[in-house]
């Protein structure tokens, strides 16, 4: 028989036992298909099943007419942190109609989405981080709850997961009220702080077979070879009822007598798998042919599932002769990878693992760094990348450059409202930075104070500023470079966000004097602008609207565009807050084409609401019917222009 029937047989045994846990999630599929989904966690060893268990469930699905979306976990994750939801929302984005805002918004997740929906949109208007993740987080699940038909939605390997579960928490709470079905699945024997996020998901706990179960799947393999007792001892005693090496033992069997049926006939082993995972992983490669095994160990240092791209690059590296598409059915036809969800990967992850324990640690090293090299050949200038690069050059050992891509890798993540990826990425980028190249420490701390401010963690923001403090003063007077007002605009800024008005205004005040100095006009404009604010908190409207016209005269004066378009905004709020609605609605249609012309989206959104304040004020429905619709263009969240909203 040739290797082809073989694996057929294998694949496609009967399914076996977990028969209470699919019931369960059965009901709970009949439940969804009547608007009333849920949320289940699978979880379970590696190789006890859990794969094969939602794929029985996802083809139930399909013959009863869901969407059926997939998304999986993986080790070593380069990329995008929310890389778990991508191949999901590819294909929901065309099951429900999205305006431009839901596609500009997506395409941080999905770069070629106007590509795959033959549109073009204009960029989603900036937010700050905690407004703009949660932006994303509303437009995926605004997409998953606007679905006319019923979702089943499988997500795999949670356990190695650490961004986007905010969005699967989210799901969570709304599914009892959508025809929505979540499955994920998580390896119990895999430590994971991911799973105690996952709380609200009801878990089902799989076991090993039991030895009725054994006794069933060997049959179904087999036939009645599989009813043999000493096919079942060895089955037993080699397997523990873990489904995967289960499968294994027979398909060792079955290569050792020449088929499957001819099993039994002659004395069987006594021990098939003496070195585990190992000795299966041998006998696996060995029946690939000896040509394609060093891409197939590249391949496997590259990651779980395989980038096409890379692929060739890699080819040529290791003097592979096959066609690409001839090595990938090989490696199909002998178990070792599979067809996934349209992509290709390891057939299982013990097989990766296998692969690379049994590689020599400096062969392992040289792939990162051939892996690396070619991914700066493949994917130039590519921050998506810069997760995956900082992995590899880490694991060849070349700090530099892994210091250059974590810099990278945490401003791409702040980019897609990733906080605590950024921070732990600025964090090993300030850890590999010369100690005596203190502009780059500077502006890393400077990073990560910014998103402690946005996080609202003022202890760490604290100490974040008191080190920026002493990095600036060793700025001026090792190199002569004066970052000190800066820092004292951060301190500005973290006194007004803790309420402490005094000492904002005096951090304010303190860099105004440093910028007056260095005849920094820009900051000098900018600490006015900070100081105004802060008085305007405390009520304190003439100061505050003094201070604020000195910021628009020196902005206007030294043509600071932006800063300019600030100080128009903030005296309309000073007019808007002592009853000048008129002389408001001055200020913002003066800021408003400034902001345009500088495409700042978020001033734009805070112009708008602004205007919609007033009209709300005045009672111009007409004016404020037009405003709210401008503001959902923009994206501005919750209730603009009615009662209860503020100038900003």
């Amino acid at each position: 028989e040739s290797i082809a029937i073989r694996e057929s047989y294998l694949q496609a045994a009967t399914f076996v036992g977990r028969q209470a846990e699919k019931d369960r999630l059965s009901k709970a599929l009949e439940q969804a298909k009547s608007d009333s989904g849920s949320a289940w966690l699978v979880s379970g060893e590696s190789g006890v099943g859990k794969t094969r268990l939602l794929d029985e469930i996802g083809t139930q699905a399909l013959v009863q007419g869901a969407i059926v979306l997939r998304g999986q976990g993986i080790e070593d994750v380069g990329g995008s942190p929310l890389q778990l939801w991508r191949e999901a929302l590819r294909r929901l984005i065309f099951t429900a109609p999205l305006d431009d805002l839901a596609i500009a918004v997506l395409q941080a997740l999905i770069p070629d989405i106007e590509r795959l929906l033959g549109c073009q949109v204009p960029p989603a208007p900036e937010l700050n981080g905690v407004a703009a993740r949660q932006r994303l987080i509303s437009t995926i699940t605004t997409l998953f709850s606007g679905q006319s038909q019923w979702v089943l939605l499988i997500l795999e390997d949670l356990h190695w997961v650490e961004q986007g579960l905010e969005i699967l928490q989210q799901l969570t709470r709304l599914a009892p009220r959508l025809p929505l079905l979540i499955i994920g699945s998580y390896r119990s024997d895999e430590e994971s702080s991911s799973v105690e996020q996952l709380s609200m998901m009801e878990e089902i706990s799989l076991n090993r077979l039991s030895f009725a179960e054994i006794e069933a799947l060997s049959t179904s393999m087999l036939g009645q070879v599989g009813e043999k007792p000493e096919v079942l001892a060895l089955l037993q005693r080699e397997t523990e009822g873990n489904a995967f090496f289960l499968v294994e033992v027979v398909r060792a069997l079955a290569q050792e007598a020449g088929r499957l049926s001819a099993i039994g006939q002659t004395p069987l082993p006594q021990q098939l798998f003496p070195q585990g995972i190992q000795t299966i992983v041998q006998r696996r490669l060995a029946r690939v042919p000896q040509g394609a095994v060093p891409l197939l160990a590249g391949m496997a240092v590259a990651g779980q599932q395989l980038d096409l791209n890379l692929l060739p690059l890699l080819a040529d590296t290791t003097n592979t002769t096959m066609l690409m598409e001839t090595w990938l059915a090989t490696c199909a036809e002998t178990a070792v990878l599979e067809l996934f969800n349209g992509n290709w990967r390891f057939a299982h992850d013990k097989l990766r693992a296998g692969i690379l324990d049994s590689m020599p640690t400096s062969t392992r090293e040289v792939w990162h760094q051939t892996i690396a090299q070619h991914t700066e050949q493949v994917y130039p200038d590519d921050p998506e990348q810069a997760a995956t690069l900082v992995y590899h050059w880490h694991e060849f050992g070349d700090f530099a450059k892994e210091c250059h891509y974590a810099r990278i890798a945490g401003e791409y993540a702040q980019q897609q409202f990733l906080n605590e990826a950024a921070l732990d990425y600025f964090s090993r980028a300030l850890e590999l930075t010369p100690i005596d190249d203190l502009l780059t420490q500077f502006e890393l701390h400077m990073a990560r104070e910014q998103i402690y401010h946005l996080q609202g963690k003022r202890e760490e923001q604290q100490v974040a500023l008191s080190t920026l403090g002493q990095i600036a003063a060793d700025l001026a007077a090792q190199q002569g470079v004066d970052k000190r007002t800066e820092v004292s605009l951060r301190l500005a800024n973290y006194a007004e966000a803790t309420g402490d008005y005094p000492a904002a205004i005096a951090a304010a005040n303190q860099a105004r004097r440093v910028a007056q100095g260095s005849n920094d006009k820009q900051n000098e404009a900018a600490s006015y602008l900070a100081a105004g604010i802060t008085l305007l908190r405390q009520g304190n409207y003439e100061e505050a609207q003094s201070s604020l016209q000195k910021s628009l005269q020196t902005a206007r004066t030294h043509t600071f565009a932006s800063l300019e378009a600030d100080s128009l905004r903030w005296l309309g709020v000073t007019a808007f807050d002592t009853g000048q609605l008129e002389i408001a609605s001055q200020y913002y249609a003066q800021s408003l084409p400034l902001y345009e012309r500088s495409k700042n989206k978020q001033g734009e959104s805070a112009v708008y609401n602004n205007l919609s304040a007033i009209a709300f004020s005045q009672g111009n429905k007409a004016s404020l019917a037009g405003l709210s619709k401008t503001d959902q263009v923009f994206g501005v969240a919750g209730g603009v222009g009615f009662a209860g909203v503020e100038p900003t």
